[in-house]
């Protein structure tokens, strides 16, 4: 009966029905002989897939490779093969699913496209003339808290970061992992200021200098949204004066970057809890994505901010146009697309260096129970200290009362019923406990600004109960003293700069010094050696001036040697060659002479052994 009523079906439904059965059918074709490719050896794959390559050897393809895609083939294929042969035998049904998916694809990209301009409006409407003149204000401060330290010294990490990394091919900075050092985002945006501008430091460093000098900005959005006008004024200034912050600005490391994300995540999932907009959650994803993808750490902040929306979830902390379902549905899709996102990313290096590489290196690793006690104390020892940084006296105790007084004033200063800065600390403990990582104080860049507002709310919080405790009841009283807290925060920012400007000054540093000295005596046939932890700036002070890193390869026949011990080190010549150089034979070392000392750096120049050089490298 059934099959008598086809005929009666209108001619668009059964050309409809024929092309969805040839469609299924070529896709049972191609997943069932993908599949049985992915079967076979590896030999025996690569042998057929050599064929899609032009020049008949498809190089990407390699054992690493198919190890790692092997299972995920196996399964997606054996899916798609099940799919098509029901799909094909229940043509009604494939065909009703089939309209129904493209209808509601075009309703999601229809709304998807709407909430993209309500979230411009609601930007606009939020971004007053008040409002517009804080945020410059603030990002002008911030600026000029780093700018003038934008030429200090080259440090170690950050150095090693651009040259081994953003100063390679854009395909190897990407897909090398060798060392945890590689911040993988932010070493795309280090490779392409680098192209644009060449190897100096203000070009190598601007992608953690824009970043940080943002965060304030966008920390007073941020707190605005929490707590109002006199929390976010404050909280934006002591962001752009923290010596944390300031510090990290002209390091070319990925932390700045991290930070940002963290802040912009933050406002955008907060915007689109109390708002059903697709775009705001899209782009909570992206920026999610792109933090993990610049550190790992970001697993941290993205904790804290699901933990958040959960508990909104649970005690129904959301916009009236969400329901229950809708809501959960909304935290749990954007998470994993958040997650796919982040992984995706770093599938060049999962495929090159392996899971293990990000997951389980020494950096991120579980530390033995009664080690991780005792470094974990220390650890927290030196984020002690990096609080104190400037001549304001106290200046971490008056961080962390403020950061207290948040969370005991949190239910009368907050716009959420939620004590995030709380609830981090809990996650954050939990994470510790769980992973027992290695924390050094820089990990906890992505905290500073969210701890920055806290502890201006909480301060802000204090003086309104003092306040209205002793029945003052003008605004003025309070902006004064809220001005002088701001004051108290830019002094101590301004004497950490006042301290470190005088050496911020280009061709001022150590290892600048030694380099152009070198350099200025070098030969195409001399070497230089030079170890750890100073090696990696002068690799990149070479760089800089155009010598490239030639000169520090041991494997090659040479005149004459110039080797950099550092003696506060506690270096010595003949331990520096040992570490990096040729072996001591190929030194006359006779001829050693200690030619110059630059601070900290003795310079020596070793003629060659050229009896040895000329058996090994010939004449």
């Amino acid at each position: 009966m059934a099959g008598n009523n086809r005929q009666f079906l209108p001619p668009h439904t059964t050309i409809h029905s024929f092309f969805v059965r040839v469609g299924l059918l070529l896709l049972f074709v191609f997943a069932l002989f993908s599949f049985i490719i992915f079967l076979l050896p590896y030999d025996q794959t690569a042998s057929y897939l050599n064929h899609l390559a032009s020049d008949g050897q498809l190089e990407s393809f390699t054992p690493t490779v198919y190890k790692v895609i092997q299972i995920p083939v196996l399964i997606l294929t054996g899916l798609f093969s099940v799919a098509s042969i029901y799909g094909f035998f229940r043509i009604d049904q494939t065909s009703k699913f089939l309209n129904y998916a493209k209808l509601s694809f075009s309703n999601f990209l229809k709304d998807f496209l709407r909430s993209w301009k309500t979230l411009i409006l609601d930007w606009r409407s939020f971004c007053d003339r008040k409002v517009i003149l804080s945020l410059l204000a603030i990002l002008v401060l911030s600026f000029l808290m780093r700018i003038f330290l934008i030429y200090r010294p080259m440090g170690h990490d950050e150095a090693y970061t651009a040259v081994i990394f953003a100063f390679e091919p854009l395909s190897n900075g990407l897909s090398d992992y060798h060392f945890p050092n590689n911040h993988v985002f932010h070493t795309f945006l280090v490779h392409l200021t680098y192209k644009l501008f060449g190897p100096v430091e203000w070009a190598i460093r601007m992608p953690a200098f824009i970043s940080s000098v943002l965060l304030a900005p966008f920390g007073y959005i941020l707190a605005r949204r929490w707590y109002g006008e006199r929390v976010a004024i404050l909280s934006g200034v002591l962001i752009a004066v923290l010596p944390d912050t300031i510090h990290y600005a002209v390091n070319a490391r990925g932390y700045s970057l991290l930070a940002l994300f963290t802040l912009l995540t933050f406002i955008l999932t907060l915007y689109a809890r109390q708002h059903k907009n697709k775009a705001a959650w899209f782009l909570s994803a992206i920026t999610g994505g792109l933090g993990f993808y610049t550190l790992p750490i970001m697993a941290y902040p993205l904790a804290i901010i699901y933990a958040w929306l959960g508990l909104s979830w649970l005690f129904k902390l959301y916009g009236q146009d969400y329901s229950r379902i809708n809501f959960l549905f909304h935290i749990i899709g954007t998470g994993i697309f958040t997650a796919i996102i982040g992984l995706f990313l770093y599938i060049p290096i999962f495929l090159n260096w392996g899971f293990a590489s990000l997951f389980a290196n020494p950096y991120v690793s579980a530390m033995d129970q009664t080690l991780y006690s005792q470094t974990i104390l220390s650890r927290f020892s030196e984020s002690w200290e990096v609080l104190n940084q400037g001549a304001v006296p106290g200046f971490g105790y008056m961080l962390i009362a403020g950061f207290i007084l948040s969370i005991i004033f949190h239910w009368k200063i907050s716009r959420d019923k939620i004590p995030i800065s709380l609830l981090s600390l809990i996650i954050i403990s939990f994470l510790l406990i769980i992973q027992r990582p290695n924390v050094f104080n820089r990990t906890w860049q992505f905290f500073y600004p969210l701890a920055c507002i806290w502890v201006s709310a909480g301060w802000v919080a204090l003086v309104e109960a003092i306040l209205h405790f002793i029945r003052v009841k003008s605004s003025k009283v309070q902006v004064i003293i809220t001005g002088l807290f701001a004051l108290v925060f830019i002094i101590n920012g301004l004497s950490y700069l006042q301290e470190h400007i005088p050496t911020s000054v280009e061709g001022y540093g150590t290892i600048e010094r030694a380099s152009v000295y070198i350099m200025d005596r070098l030969t195409p046939e001399d070497i230089v050696i030079i170890t750890a932890v100073d090696d990696a700036p002068m690799w990149y002070y070479f760089e800089k001036y155009g010598f490239g890193r030639d000169y520090f390869l041991k494997e090659q026949p040479f005149k004459y040697a110039y080797v950099a011990v550092t003696w506060s080190d506690n270096q010595t010549v003949e331990q520096v060659i040992l570490e990096r150089g040729p072996d001591l034979g190929f030194f006359d070392m006779e001829t050693k002479e200690k030619i110059t000392t630059i601070n900290s750096i003795d310079i020596y120049k070793i003629k060659a052994n050229d009896a040895v050089i000329n058996s090994v490298f010939g004449d």
